[in-house]
């Protein structure tokens, strides 16, 4: 398995395996595989995503006895919804009598899906896999260290002529994944804030790129421009081939509330089992616009999601299976927020001035809306604040713009600002909210004092562990937990002695049958020899249910046979105990111990 290190500062199926389990696996995977996908690639382009069972998992899947039919059809409809006499009637706890099914124990809820679909159909099944699975991830998932830039800087306009290697590269650390939104790289007044010019943008991205160049080896793997809004995504070379399934979207929420003077543009790709979406976003201006600032951030929510490409020729037109921004494993969310802090200029500047950033805090318009209203950027963190102000700056030199008076024109804010947010369900299910948090872990939280703009770039570094699958072993576990649906009865005793011989009177003898298996199963009994009888002769248990089936031999059979019941000669019939999916269970009725 390829690794890479981070730039971090300094067959045939196995022993014990049946080939009915075998079968019976392959019709649960035929209708319980539907449903399950990945963001895979099905082909080697990095620029589209595509989706299905991932070739690598599939051919995994094949090797471990799953037939090449089978995966190749991934039917789109499950079988029916149950099995014959699943009803709820057969669920009915009865006392024993004869031609009845008996119901011995209650119901197992034991390993019902979380979604509460009963295993017997074949989304309940689906649900139960996954759930399993997601368990028993550590036996196929290893994580290895990586280090992502995030950087934002609203550059007003400015042409790129800066070193920016005070920002790119703070204390001479690199990082394997720069990720980096602008603001503003065209000038938005008159027609030039709805009409996007493409080469303002390049410039900014040629000059980032010349940046890295002159540290190592990087490739650009995204460029997307909207108006004055860029998103730009480089990774070291050797990460080049790891990152798939990389789309952009934009989402305009400026003029008419869909201009791209405001509003956000998005990309997500994956780094081997890792999702990433990356927003970067310019909202609403103005001290007093927090409600609209509000509505463009649930605008970019609604807009952006990331679609199948119906232009791919093996794909189905117009059938979308989306993602949303926030259903990725890590989400960076950078920009210029323009979330200013409810004070007077002089009093701001004074706080600035005796390093007394609480006060601040408690006046910022971000903090305080997120306070009252947890649906704002809900999951997202943002690292501890320890640098001042990044608006309103002077352009050369160092200070706030300020007037004769020696006070600044407008309030200095945090405008600008880097967020993350990582999915619930990373590391496993079975992992404390400290041992998630590890991972993505921000080392990093500044910024930098570069000139040319009104505000200041700002620049986050950290640490992500990204997933990397055994799909051999991946195809392991799902095999054996797939097996594990297999139909499995459970007899007290496959061999029945006779009690003593009473003329005239049937012998009578209890079978007690239980479903020790997770699905429910249908039992008949057959190839009952004339002198024995069995009541019920079929039955139908969920998991954990039990029948007692009375078997009985015929007294009639006369004085020929009484001296067989009293151990004096040897008496011996055998039936079958058969489940649908095939297997059968021998039973013996017999005058003697075994």
């Amino acid at each position: 398995m390829k690794r890479w290190t981070p730039m971090l500062a300094s067959e045939e199926i196995g022993p014990g395996v049946s080939s009915n389990s075998v079968v019976a696996s392959e019709l649960l995977l035929e209708e319980d595989l539907n449903g399950i996908s990945e963001w895979a690639p099905l082909s080697s382009s990095s620029s589209r995503m595509r989706y299905g069972i991932s070739g690598s998992l599939s051919d995994s899947l094949r090797d471990s006895g799953v037939s090449t039919e089978l995966l190749e059809q991934m039917p789109h409809e499950g079988l029916p919804n149950g099995i014959p006499g699943t009803e709820r009637a057969d669920r009915q706890r009865k006392q024993p009598s004869l031609g009845d099914s008996v119901v011995m124990s209650p119901l197992s809820m034991e390993g019902l899906p979380d979604s509460g679909e009963p295993l017997a159909s074949p989304r309940g099944r689906r649900d139960w896999v996954s759930r399993q699975v997601e368990e028993r991830e550590s036996e196929f998932t290893q994580y290895q260290d990586l280090t992502v830039f995030a950087g934002t800087w609203n550059v007003c306009a400015a042409e790129p002529t800066m070193d920016l290697k005070d920002w790119l590269f703070v204390n001479g650390r690199k990082s394997d994944v720069y990720v980096v939104g602008l603001q503003e790289v065209q000038p938005l007044k008159s027609v030039s804030a709805l009409i996007t010019n493409p080469s303002c943008g390049k410039r900014w991205s040629e000059h980032i790129a010349s940046a890295l160049a002159r540290e190592g080896d990087y490739v650009r793997v995204c460029e997307k421009q909207m108006v004055g809004i860029v998103l730009l995504v480089f990774v070291r070379a050797p990460l080049e081939h790891d990152v798939r399934d990389l789309v952009v979207m934009e989402a305009g929420t400026g003029f008419m509330s869909a201009g791209g003077n405001k509003g956000a543009v998005c990309v997500r790709f994956q780094i081997r089992e890792t999702s990433f979406c990356c927003v970067a976003c310019h909202l609403a201006a103005q001290q007093d616009s927090v409600a609209r600032r509000k509505k463009d951030y649930r605008e970019i929510l609604r807009k952006i999601f990331f679609v199948k490409d119906d232009g791919e020729e093996d794909l189905p037109r117009g059938v979308a299976n989306p993602k949303s921004i926030r259903e990725h494993d890590i989400v960076l969310w950078l920009g210029d927020l323009n979330y200013r802090i409810d004070m007077d200029s002089a009093s701001v500047l004074k706080a600035i001035n005796q390093n007394e950033f609480g006060k601040l805090f408690a006046q910022d318009q971000f903090v305080t809306e997120r306070a009252g209203d947890h649906t704002l950027f809900e999951g997202f963190r943002e690292a501890p604040i320890v640098f001042a102000p990044t608006y309103k700056t002077r352009k050369a030199g160092e200070g706030y713009e300020v007037g004769k008076d020696g006070i600044p024109k407008r309030p200095p804010s945090w405008t600008d600002r880097i967020l993350w947010r990582t999915a619930p369900h990373l590391l496993g299910s079975n992992m404390s909210a400290d041992q998630k948090s590890l991972v993505m872990q921000c080392l990093d939280y500044e910024k930098s004092l570069i000139w040319g703009s009104d505000h200041r770039p700002v620049f986050a570094q950290f640490l992500v562990k990204v997933k990397e699958v055994d799909e051999a072993e991946r195809a392991r576990v799902y095999r054996e937990v797939y097996e594990s649906l297999v139909p499995e009865v459970k007899l007290d005793s496959d061999w029945l002695r006779l009690p003593r011989y009473r003329r005239g009177r049937a012998a009578e003898m209890n079978l007690v049958v239980k479903n020790a298996g997770m699905v429910p199963l249908r039992l008949e009994v057959q190839n009952l020899p004339a002198s024995v009888a069995s009541f019920p002769m079929a039955a139908t248990l969920h998991s954990g249910e039990q029948v007692i089936l009375r078997i009985t031999v015929d007294s009639s059979f006369g004085d020929e046979r009484k001296a067989s019941w009293d151990g004096a000669a040897a008496f011996r019939e055998t039936f079958d105990i058969t489940v649908e999916d095939g297997q059968t269970r021998k039973v013996t009725v017999a005058s003697s111990r075994r």
